[in-house]
């Protein structure tokens, strides 16, 4: 299966910062002076401020803590946790340079930031390569060997590979419902199906259907698909077309699970060779499945 999840250590380290955050918040409600005390730092005149910056911290713990199942997705949560950990020291800087604060009060500094501030950076910097910017991810080969595998397996029988968009996008769901009606079709052709996704929750798919996870989209570069424009994803026919098939239709809509700008397209090899590639227009296009059928009953050669 193609495609990278986020780390182990990514889980961990959120887990645990949600944790400190959340014991953090908890002892300040309940003992707001015991951090000044312990640093000989002097006690604030209103504690309910100093209650309330714990409450702050403890808030930003369960966002961590939600953070942790899927960073890549969560990062912007990451991103202003992040913030909070550089701009913090900064203050303090200032706190201490200006006399405000003991330098023992340092400690809280530490466990509060600077620990975290190095791993908060990396996760920060790799949902950058995989969201926001997935061209800087390099295609490896072992992105490459999947188009090669594309090509020695249909030297023994067509294969289809449809490039869904993400599992909650209805298009893919009407796409999928319509590669399982055309699917006796599709097998008394010999056609063997694909689906190249960033994650198909939810659906349920024919045993003899492969699927490979993409999520970094670099299967996607390979094959020359890429982002929509904002017209080929958000106009006024699309809306209403997603309308039709999402409520009418009954294709539903589900959660986003991987980039919703994402372009869908299909490869249809054989012989060892790519003879057909149907590149969408707008998301709302339909899988072209009868003149993919009408290629391998009477396969011509793309220039």
């Amino acid at each position: 299966m193609v495609g990278l999840n986020h780390p182990k250590w990514m889980t961990t380290t959120l887990k645990a910062a949600a944790i400190y955050n959340l014991v953090f918040a908890l002892l300040t409600l309940v003992a707001p002076f015991w951090i000044f005390d312990v640093t000989g730092a002097m006690r604030p005149n209103i504690p309910e401020l100093w209650q309330c910056i714990g409450m702050i911290v403890g808030v930003y713990g369960v966002g961590y803590w939600i953070a942790a199942f899927d960073p890549f997705r969560h990062w912007p949560v990451i991103l202003v946790g992040w913030l909070g950990k550089t701009f913090g020291p900064i203050g303090f800087a200032k706190a201490l340079w200006e006399g405000v604060f003991p330098i023992k009060f340092g400690w809280i500094i530490v466990f509060n930031d600077l620990i975290w501030w190095i791993p908060f950076a990396i996760m920060v910097k790799e949902a950058i390569k995989r969201i926001i910017a997935p061209e800087l991810i390099e295609i490896t080969d072992a992105h490459r060997r999947s188009f090669a595998l594309f090509s020695d397996d249909s030297k023994r029988t067509p294969l289809l590979v449809v490039f869904l968009r993400h599992s909650g996008c209805t298009f893919c769901r009407e796409m999928i419902a319509d590669l399982k009606t055309a699917n006796e079709e599709l097998k008394r052709s010999q056609i063997s199906v694909v689906l190249v996704h960033m994650g198909l929750s939810g659906q349920t798919l024919p045993d003899d259907w492969k699927s490979v996870l993409d999520k970094e989209r670099s299967l996607y570069r390979l094959a020359g698909l890429e982002r929509g424009a904002w017209g080929q994803v958000f106009s006024l026919s699309i809306l209403w077309r997603g309308f039709v098939a999402g409520i009418l239709n009954r294709h539903g809509v589900g959660i986003l699970e991987g980039d919703g700008m994402m372009m869908p397209g299909a490869q249809l090899w054989m012989g060892g060779q790519l003879v057909h590639f149907w590149k969408a227009q707008s998301v709302a296009d339909r899988l072209p499945l009868t003149e993919i059928l009408n290629r391998v009953n009477r396969p011509t050669k793309e220039p």
